[in-house]
């Protein structure tokens, strides 16, 4: 018995509850597709986005990141209005507060993506280009409105901005490479990584001038780039969460890419013509308000010679009362 608790307390010890949660949030009003504009949790087993509701009717969500606070953020995109940072509660998908435009005090800009890291607590934004006033969001076919100027600054499509989280104030980074399609961005451990919406290419990222550092080339989506990414796990081995864009219809599904080999694994699809636009990957801090855990068990070395000396020793015991 007491050899027994031993191994269980082994057992235990070596299994550490890694709680996370994945926020998705929904786009492409525009593409008539199903709940957008919606927040969403994404089943880590499948993909399947359960929609938790609407902070603003008749916008779409193009990006979502967790502040080191605890505060989920989210920025929204229209055709006919400003992309604006909005905080929204991540238990209803309810709006909190509008914080702000988008712009850098010269112009006003569409975010496309949102993504935090937790070690300097920066947020950034990856931007769909300057908005067109004249033309309302006119966009030149690019869904979600930007005006993309070329000059390689603060106004092309997949500039990189550091946002100011308490009024959306940005400030230019750089601009990644391959500015000709669309890039979703995450960042962890002091790193920013992005990959491209339509070359399947996951690209290291240097954080202080967006500079590319390492290249890697998706396998496994047959073709498809990511639309949104959240960091599952940093460290010399990353792994990441992506809603792939866009070869295959208004709807989309969610893979994981190991950030070292590039091979991704299909969970499978968002459900109908979701669309999901980015996804955040926040850590479980326990049951409570507000928050939604999905435990995600891990056994180390120890914990699977323990399972196994465990179960050798169950299976004695049955034998001994079938005596």
């Amino acid at each position: 018995m007491r050899l027994a608790i031993l191994i269980c307390g082994g057992l235990l010890a070596a299994l550490p509850a890694a709680g996370q949660t994945i926020i998705g949030v929904l786009g492409g009003s525009a593409l008539g597709t199903d709940d957008a504009g919606a927040v969403a949790t994404i089943d880590p087993g499948s993909g399947a986005a359960t929609v938790l509701g609407t902070p603003i009717a008749g916008e779409s969500l193009t990006g979502v990141a967790r502040l080191n606070d605890g505060r989920i953020v989210a920025s929204t995109a229209t055709f006919e209005g400003n992309s604006r940072l909005i905080e929204i509660d991540p238990a209803t998908g309810a709006l909190i507060q509008t914080i702000g435009d988008f712009g850098d005090g010269k112009v006003l800009l569409t975010m496309h993506d949102l993504t935090v890291d937790p070690a300097t607590g920066i947020l950034y934004g990856i931007s769909i280009g300057e908005l067109d006033r004249p033309a309302g969001r006119g966009h030149g076919g690019r869904p979600g409105g930007g005006v993309v100027t070329g000059s390689g600054g603060p106004g092309d499509q997949n500039a990189i901005f550091e946002i100011d989280p308490a009024n959306a104030n940005c400030t230019f980074v750089g601009t990644p490479p391959n500015p000709d399609t669309f890039m979703a961005v995450a960042a962890g451990g002091g790193q920013l990584w992005g990959m491209g919406g339509g070359d399947a290419t996951l690209y290291r990222l240097d954080p202080a001038d967006g500079s590319e550092e390492l290249t890697t080339a998706v396998t496994g989506t047959d073709g498809e780039g990511a639309l949104g990414i959240g960091l599952l796990t940093g460290g010399a081995n990353p792994q990441f969460v992506f809603s792939a864009c866009c070869t295959d219809g208004i709807g989309n599904a969610i893979f994981t890419v190991d950030g070292i080999t590039g091979v991704a694994t299909l969970l499978g699809p968002a459900g109908g013509n979701r669309r999901v636009h980015d996804l955040a990957v926040i850590p479980g801090a326990g049951p409570g308000p507000g928050t939604i855990i999905v435990e995600v068990p891990v056994l180390d070395a120890r914990g699977i010679v323990a399972l196994a000396l465990l179960l050798a020793i169950a299976g004695s015991a049955l034998l001994f009362w079938r005596r």
